[in-house]
Formats: structure tokens, C-alpha cells, sequence
């Protein structure tokens, strides 16, 4: 005679799910910061990221670009697309490898990212004025610790 062990199904509780606050956090927080570039600059948040990224690394390619902000290719062409549009992002030819063309910051995108940094910047100190000094290295060195498992996982498939 054999006996069967009846599992008890687990319930995910998404108040108490990690990746779940995390996503919440980050929407909240990026609202919080978007209120900024939307409406002031009119950028789009996938515009933003990429002159934020460009501001901070001068020419990459398109492909470092989506590395470097983790978005999709089709985000990146958008919104590389509607930065050329505006005047805001050049693209030239890779003096090394004619088949990568980089993309840099034209003079008025650099104006426009010299606005808009001390901006956000303001509004990060505003979020982490909530956290003692203590609070704020202990956090940092925590998602530095949680990145790393995460991408142990990614690695692993």
C-alpha cells in the first residue's frame, strides 16, 4: 500500500515579493524623476536614458547604449530616433570600424543634460534624505550584493 503526500500549493503574497516591491519601487521612483524630463524637456523616459548615458560616456554605439541602460534594441532606435529628431544626439562613423557608427551628444543636447542633471540630482537627494549616510551605504553595498546574485542567475540561464 502506498501512501501519497498531499503538497500544499504555495501562494505567492506579492506585498511580501521581492522582485514584485522592487518593481513597484522602481516605477514610483522613476515617475518621481520623469515628472522632471516630461513635462519641462518633453523627453520621453527612453530618451532620457539614453542622453543620460551619453552624457556620462560621450560616443558609444547604439548596441553599448542598450548594455549600458538595459533597454531592447527597438527602444534604443526609438529613442535615438526622436533624440536626432530634436537636434539633441549626432552620429558619426567609428574612425576604427566603419560598420559601427557612435552616437555623441550635439551642443544642444549637452546644454539640455547640463540642465536637467542638477535637476534630478536634487530630487535623488530629496528620495535618499529619508536614509541616514549609514542607511544609504548599507543600501548600496545591498543592491550591489543582490546584482551580483542576479546575475549569477542570468549567467546560468
Amino acid at each position: 500500500m502506498t501512501t501519497s503526500i498531499k503538497q500544499t500549493p504555495q501562494a505567492l503574497n506579492l506585498d511580501n515579493f521581492f522582485p514584485y516591491q522592487l518593481s513597484q519601487l522602481n516605477a514610483i521612483v522613476s515617475d518621481a524623476i520623469a515628472q522632471l524630463y516630461k513635462g519641462r524637456y518633453q523627453l520621453a523616459p527612453f530618451e532620457w536614458r539614453v542622453l543620460a548615458v551619453l552624457g556620462e560616456h560621450k560616443k558609444l554605439a547604439a548596441k553599448e547604449i542598450g548594455q549600458r541602460t538595459h533597454l531592447e534594441k527597438m527602444q534604443v532606435s526609438r529613442a535615438v530616433a526622436g533624440l536626432k529628431t530634436a537636434g539633441l544626439v549626432t552620429q558619426e562613423t567609428d574612425s576604427e570600424d566603419r560598420r559601427i557608427t557612435r552616437l555623441q551628444l550635439s551642443p544642444a543636447g549637452g546644454d539640455l543634460y547640463q540642465q536637467i542633471v542638477p535637476l534630478v540630482l536634487a530630487r535623488e537627494a530629496f528620495l535618499l534624505s529619508s536614509l541616514s549616510d549609514e542607511e544609504q551605504q548599507l543600501m548600496h553595498k545591498l543592491m550591489a550584493k543582490i546584482a551580483d546574485q542576479a546575475q549569477q542567475l542570468n549567467d546560468l540561464g
